[in-house]
């Protein structure tokens, strides 16, 4: 009475524990040829004897149609189409085939008697696509025509037992093909910075039982938010061969700064010819990761009197100097917070130098006595070192030093003098100070820095840090 209910949990156990590759095949249409050759003269004796006709076939696609032989619906995975081409009369390959039958008969003697005849059958598997022999095999077998048709049946019989050699057909190709079907995601980055690039290492691609996939096979890999830098372009995909098993693709974040999740997904193909294109197949991997954003900038304004020539100038006692600001165009220092190993410290990233430029337009009350002069001002200010750090000091966790190179020119307009030269400096130190993270702080030793920043982002940074502290 308990039969059933064994039956049930046997078979239940036998799909839980079932080799995982039953679900993770990618079984693909394949088109093969079958061209069996029969090179003699149709009016010969020998012709006649193995029972060729001129529109009759060799009898080798039976084996692959036939359920009986173990072909038509039993090889699905690939799916088979078989191709027949005329025996008889030789002809080039239909486009699209994916592999091809091809072999011919060789035969010795000449059928008298006591001898007949010895017949040999060669026949080699061929991948169309890069040509190359999957398999090959041969048979030879005598035969006397002692009774009409007695060689045609031995002939279209010996023909069946080699080509079942190659069965079952599924199985070889897919064996010889090693479509990929699993691979190991390795980042280099978890969590790559907005605007960041990293490398991402496909590794370990297998087929569905666990061997290296062919070198020529392609996967095609698609990102949701970045994009791909390496690769043939299809699509939304990026298209790269197996090769030696290891494939490096270049990523990059989006530039804009926002918090976000990324995926990346790779596809398998079912196309085997390098001159068509890899459309994607069954996915075979996928991978997840952060996209970190936190950014600020440090506002530096020029101001006219922190010259020390144009002080001296601008302080000449009875001028009595008025000043007209014609351009001020500030240096803006952006930059992003960078993750480190410590949840409390960040580096901090600029991208490139923050240009600034100036210019100014003074005017003595005396002009007779005076000079009328402008002064511009040209700098490009870089980070030397910056960092956030909570843990060292909450109160004041950015710290970060400045360098600055300036251009300074000077024109006389109420003179006939010739210009002054410029003055141009190298990189100098300029600034450095640790701050508060709070947007619109001025620094307290020079109120020309300023920062603007998310303080909503640093909250959550400073709760972070506290959690894992």
């Amino acid at each position: 009475m308990f039969r059933p209910l064994k039956c049930l949990i046997f078979c239940s156990l036998l799909i839980l524990f079932s080799p995982y590759e039953s679900f993770l095949k990618t079984c693909c249409w394949r088109h093969v040829g079958t061209q069996i050759l029969f090179p003699y003269d149709p009016n010969s004796k020998v012709f006649n004897d193995m029972g060729f006709t001129a529109d009759s076939g060799s009898g080798w696609d039976e084996v692959f149609v036939n359920p009986e032989h173990g072909g038509g619906p039993s090889l699905n995975c690939p799916l088979i189409d078989i191709i027949e081409m005329n025996p008889v009369k030789p002809a080039p390959a239909p486009p699209g085939l994916d592999y091809k039958f091809s072999g011919s008969y060789s035969i010795a003697g000449d059928g008298s008697a006591p001898r007949g005849y010895t017949v040999t059958l060669y026949v080699e598997l061929v991948d169309m696509a890069h040509g190359t022999t999957v398999r090959s095999a041969e048979s030879t077998w005598p035969c006397a025509p002692s009774e009409a048709g007695s060689c045609a049946k031995t002939r279209l019989q010996e023909t069946i037992n080699l080509a079942k050699t190659f069965q079952p057909l599924d199985k070889l190709l897919y064996d010889y093909e090693r479509i990929p079907e699993s691979l190991d995601i390795e980042l280099k980055k978890d969590p790559i910075l907005a605007g960041e690039q990293m490398t991402i290492t496909l590794k370990n691609i297998k087929d569905a039982n666990s061997r290296p996939s062919k070198s020529w096979q392609r996967i095609l890999v698609k990102a949701e938010k970045g994009r791909i830098l390496n690769g043939t372009a299809l699509a939304e995909y990026k298209v790269f061969e197996v090769g030696a098993g290891s494939i490096d693709v270049e990523y990059e974040a989006p530039e804009k700064c926002q918090r976000d999740k990324e995926t990346i997904t790779i596809m398998n193909s079912c196309v085997m010819n390098p001159n068509m294109n890899a459309v994607p197949d069954q996915q075979i991997g996928t991978k997840t990761f952060d996209i970190f954003c936190v950014e600020g900038q440090i506002i530096v304004s020029w101001d006219p009197w922190h010259d020390q020539l144009s002080s001296v100038l601008l302080n000449v006692p009875k001028c009595n100097y008025s000043s007209t600001v014609l351009k001020n165009v500030p240096a803006v220092i952006k930059f992003r917070l960078k993750p480190s190993d410590d949840p409390c410290r960040y580096e901090v990233v600029q991208k490139g130098t923050a240009p600034s430029s100036s210019e100014c337009l003074n005017t003595p009350s005396d002009m007779k006595h005076c000079l009328k002069f402008s002064i511009s001002h040209q700098a490009d200010y870089r980070l030397t070192e910056a960092y956030v750090d909570f843990r060292k000091n909450p109160d004041r966790p950015f710290f970060f030093s400045t360098d600055i190179q300036a251009k300074i020119s000077i024109k006389f307009l109420n003179v006939p003098a010739p210009p002054m030269p410029d003055r141009e400096t190298g990189w100098q130190p300029h600034h450095g100070n640790n701050w508060p993270l709070a947007d619109g702080y001025q620094d307290e030793v020079l109120p020309l820095y300023q920062l603007r920043i998310d303080e909503k982002e640093v909250d959550r940074l400073k709760e972070n840090c506290l959690k894992k502290k």
